[in-house]
């Protein structure tokens, strides 16, 4: 192969190397066909004969192209052409594909299920807490030695901590099952 003559599908390949994006022939055809900013060749294939794109001309106006579809796709839907949204589609819809690869492997949470769970738990431990004086209020009133209302208080938040320790626990090994 010519290194600087490149043959359409040659030019897909190599355009996927150099970015990693997919295009397609039809793609190319498009940009080679357009009326502002075409995309240059090195030769015009007649009917049955692929084109030739001289890569270091080819190069500069793809990286311009690539820059130009980023800074689109910040931009309003209505004011791109049909291959551009197009383009923006299937990206959308790989991110799609491996979000939702990634969600099934367990390495991606849905935000609203992580909310809701330290919701409950937050909500746990508030019901922990506030039994507390209920449960040792009695116990405590009568406690003269300091010491040991210091212990009773402190045994008591111990329980509660590992108690919501447990809870947090219990709902990974959920997940884990």
């Amino acid at each position: 192969m010519d290194e600087k003559r490149l043959t359409t599908m040659e030019l897909v390949e190599r355009i996927s190397e150099e970015w990693g994006l997919e295009y397609s022939r039809n793609t190319i055809l498009y940009w080679i066909r357009r009326e502002t900013n075409p995309l240059p060749l090195a030769y015009q294939g007649r009917n049955g004969q692929s084109h030739r794109f001289d890569w270091g001309v080819v190069r500069p106006w793809l990286e311009a192209e690539f820059a130009a579809e980023a800074e689109a796709s910040m931009q309003d839907i209505d004011s791109m052409d049909w291959n551009r949204a197009r383009t923006m589609e299937q990206r959308e819809k790989a991110k799609q594909a491996q979000m939702v690869t990634a969600e099934r492997a367990g390495d991606l949470v849905s935000r609203r299920e992580v909310e809701l769970k330290a919701e409950n738990l937050a909500a746990i431990a508030a019901q922990m807490l506030l039994a507390i004086p209920d449960r040792i209020g009695a116990a405590l009133a009568h406690e003269t030695d300091e010491v040991r209302v210091v212990q009773m208080l402190d045994r008591e938040l111990r329980a509660v901590c590992n108690a919501i320790a447990d809870a947090c626990r219990g709902d990974q090994d959920e997940e884990a099952a």
